[in-house]
């Protein structure tokens, strides 16, 4: 199921872009007037006690239609969780208790259904790469690392973006998170609807 919404998304991804280019040449900044932006953000997933993401995206904007860019994201601390026991064979001086993090690495496509002068709604699809990392408690009361892996994730929602300054607007979100992974800690903790707020600089649309 997880590998089928990846590739929607992935397709989805392309699809638009595609189409957004064929738009009298997206790249062109003279008829498109494209216009860079930044965007910060915070979110948290809905499951309990499982993570508060921040991140910062940036990109350009075309014609006030479509938005591109690459994003990073990554998870604020760890997920503590004393339900994934670490196989004592392999690591004889595991305790119960892991510490996993995870952060994403993106491009993204947004294409906006909403454009008013005070505010906006876009569906920002986000396709990429993750550095997922978890440690384990020692006998000793430290941590150690026991896995690591980098699985495809992909991230889709809506943006709520309202105007408060000529360049500076506050943004709602909402959306999906799903990682591409076995690992039981990252297929539990991290695919995850989420909810946050955001800043976003630039991007001017009269």
């Amino acid at each position: 199921m997880a590998t089928k919404i990846i590739t929607t998304l992935i397709c989805a991804l392309l699809t638009f872009s595609q189409f957004a280019m064929a738009q009298n040449d997206f790249l062109s900044f003279k008829k498109n007037k494209l216009k860079p932006f930044v965007n910060l953000s915070g979110s948290r997933s809905f499951k309990k006690d499982n993570g508060k993401y921040f991140g910062i995206y940036f990109g350009l904007k075309s014609n006030c239609k479509y938005r591109i860019g690459l994003g990073y994201t990554w998870l604020r601390g760890n997920y503590k969780s004393d339900l994934y026991p670490v196989d004592p064979i392999t690591y004889p001086d595991a305790k119960q208790t892991t510490k996993t993090n995870i952060r994403l690495f993106s491009i993204f496509f947004s294409p906006v259904v909403v454009q008013k002068k005070r505010f906006n709604i876009s569906i920002p699809i986000h396709v990429g790469i993750s550095g997922l990392k978890s440690r384990y408690k020692t006998s000793t009361f430290n941590y150690t690392k026991y896995y690591s892996s980098t699985p495809m994730f992909a991230r889709v929602g809506a943006d709520f973006k309202f105007r408060i300054y000529h360049f500076l607007k506050l943004g709602l979100k909402l959306g999906y998170q799903v990682v591409l992974t076995d690992f039981a800690v990252g297929k539990d903790a991290f695919n995850t609807p989420y909810i946050g707020l955001g800043l976003s600089i630039g991007g001017i649309c009269k």
